[in-house]
Parts: C-alpha cells; sequence; structure tokens
C-alpha cells in the first residue's frame, strides 16, 4: 500500500525520472532505478522497462528488482512482463536470478492478480527455460515460480534442488507451495541435516503428506 499521497508520490517519481534521464554512472543509476520501484507508481513503469538493456549488469540487476513494484495495475503491466521475460535470459546470472524471482514470485504474490495477468504460456514458458539454469538461485526461482502456478510437472527438477548439498530456503519454500506427494520423502531427508529454517521444512512437510497433498490437488483443480 502506498504510504504517500498519490500527488506526492506522483511529484517523487518525476523527480526521480529526471534523475534517472541524467544519471552519469551505473552505480547512481541502479541506485534511482530502485529508488523508483519503491514508489509503486505504475507511471514509472515504462522508464523502468526501457532500461532493461543498459550495458551495466548492475543497472539491468536493478531493473529486474524494481519492475514488479511499479506493476501496480496487472491489466497495464505487459511492458514489465515482457521486460522480466526477457531479463530472465540475461547474461548475467544474478539479473537472471531477480528476473526470475520477480516473474515467479513477486507476481504470484497477489492471487487475483496472478490469475488474471501472471500465468500465461508466455511467463511459464520463461520460467521454464531457466529451470536447467547453470545458477542454481535461477533455477530455484523457477521452480518457485511454476509451484506457486501449480504447475505439477515441476516436481522432477525441484526433487534435483531438493536433493543439492546447498539447499536454500527458495526449493523448501517451493515445495510447500507446490504441495506434492512425489516432494515428501526428499523433504524427509532434508529434515535430517538442514537447519537453516526448520519451521519452513515442517509446513512444505505438511503441505507434502501424502494425505494432505492429494486433498490440496483436487482444491487446487476444483
Amino acid at each position: 500500500m502506498l504510504t504517500e499521497p498519490p500527488d506526492k508520490v506522483a511529484a517523487g517519481a518525476g523527480v526521480l525520472l529526471e534523475a534517472v534521464a541524467s544519471a552519469s554512472g551505473e552505480q547512481e543509476l541502479a541506485a534511482l532505478v530502485l529508488q523508483l520501484g519503491q514508489l509503486r507508481d505504475q507511471a514509472a513503469l515504462q522508464s523502468l522497462a526501457s532500461l532493461r538493456q543498459h550495458p551495466s549488469a548492475t543497472v539491468r540487476r536493478a531493473v529486474a528488482e524494481a519492475l514488479p513494484l511499479a506493476m501496480v495495475d496487472g491489466a497495464s503491466a505487459s511492458a514489465g512482463v515482457e521486460a522480466l521475460i526477457g531479463l530472465c535470459s540475461d547474461d548475467d546470472a544474478q539479473v537472471r536470478d531477480w528476473a526470475a524471482c520477480s516473474l515467479g514470485r513477486s507476481l504470484a504474490a497477489d492471487a487475483v492478480e496472478l490469475r488474471a495477468f501472471y500465468d500465461t504460456p508466455e511467463i511459464r514458458a520463461a520460467l521454464w527455460a531457466r529451470v536447467a539454469d547453470d545458477d542454481a538461485a535461477t533455477r530455484a526461482e523457477a521452480c518457485a515460480g511454476l509451484a506457486l502456478r501449480h504447475v505439477g510437472e515441476v516436481a522432477a527438477p525441484l526433487r534435483r534442488e531438493l536433493g543439492r548439498a546447498d539447499v536454500g530456503r527458495v526449493p523448501v519454500i517451493a515445495a510447500e507451495a507446490l504441495g506434492s506427494a512425489d516432494l515428501y520423502d526428499s523433504l524427509l531427508a532434508l529434515r535430517r541435516w538442514w537447519t537453516r529454517d526448520p519451521e519452513l521444512l515442517e509446513r512444505a512437510m505438511r503441505a507434502c503428506a501424502p494425505g494432505q497433498a492429494e486433498r490440496t490437488l483436487g482444491s487446487n483443480h476444483g
């Protein structure tokens, strides 16, 4: 939710947009991009999207992080979706990671908007393309994005991520979201040593417990 009156937000966006246009260094520009995103102003969307091919990976990473914040109205956010899909195949791993996170998890935060605007064949294809990425963080975010869209076929690559010695929180978040019994044994194995977030792991195990997973699957298709 906005914490400032709309006219003040618009004025702030105008100032930042002018600063973005005149910024000289990549660090300065990246910082301005992130500030622009924090305003959560749809008017900034086109300007942010136009920076998706900036030569600096630092700037592109900031764009990938800021874009979903400016996508306030899903019905008018196609430029943001297109930009994030493009950034998902960026040469820089950190840019791909942020783009996959924004496209996959950030845009799934609102269930109504997700169903209406952010669960398209194009978005699913962009996420599937990153499931086999060279970068582990990007793979995890792609799996999470697909899990939040209840794509059951992501269970197989998600099992591989859960079996990694350096598994982080995102694959477990994905497992909880998917609620697939196919993941239960992997989570059970993880329980023997994974201490990063025990409460999250327990929630994921409950969601993927065979009986519960079957009920969840039925409710998702009902």
